[in-house]
C-alpha cells in the first residue's frame, strides 16, 4: 500500500479537482465540436465524409520546481487521446483501480496519470511527480476527413 502524508493527500485532492474541471471542459467542448461536425457529415452539400476529435494534454513542471528550465518545454508527461473524444466517464470514481492510498473519489484523468503508460513521452507519474505539475496544456484537434475520388 502506498503511504502518503496528509498534506500530500490534500494537494493531490486539489489537483484531482482541477482535472475534473478540465475533464468537464473537454467533454463540453468535444461534444459541441462533435455536434457541429456531425451536421456537416450529414449535409449532402458538404464534402466532409467523417471526422475524429483528438485531445492532447501536456503536464508541465511548475515554475518553482528546482528542475524547471526557462525557455524549455518542461513536460513531465503527456497524453494523446485519438478518436472521437468523450470524457463523461471521468466523473466516475476510479479510486478502486489501485489500493487505498488515502485519497478517495478521484477522476479518470487522475487515475490515468498515475496508472497508465502509453509509450515514450506518455509515462505514468508517481504521486510525488504529480505534485510537481504546474500548468496543463490542453489541445483539442478535430480532424476533418474527406474522400477524394479519382477523376
Amino acid at each position: 500500500m502506498i503511504k502518503l502524508q496528509n498534506d500530500q493527500i490534500i494537494l493531490l485532492d486539489n489537483f484531482n479537482k482541477r482535472l475534473i474541471k478540465i475533464g468537464q471542459f473537454l467533454s463540453n467542448e468535444t461534444l459541441e465540436i462533435d455536434r457541429q461536425l456531425t451536421l456537416r457529415v450529414a449535409d449532402v452539400n458538404d464534402s466532409m465524409m467523417d471526422f475524429e476529435i483528438d485531445v492532447e494534454l501536456k503536464y508541465i513542471l511548475h515554475e518553482d520546481d528546482p528542475a524547471y528550465v526557462a525557455d524549455d518545454d518542461n513536460i513531465l508527461t503527456a497524453r494523446e487521446f485519438v478518436g472521437v473524444f468523450n470524457l463523461m466517464e471521468t466523473f466516475d470514481d476510479w479510486s478502486d483501480a489501485i489500493g487505498n492510498f488515502g485519497m478517495k473519489n478521484h477522476c479518470w484523468l487522475f487515475h490515468d496519470l498515475y496508472h497508465h503508460e502509453y509509450g515514450e513521452g506518455q509515462v505514468a507519474l508517481p504521486f510525488e511527480d504529480i505534485l510537481r505539475i504546474g500548468e496543463i496544456w490542453v489541445e483539442i484537434k478535430p480532424r476533418h476527413q474527406y474522400f477524394c475520388q479519382r477523376p
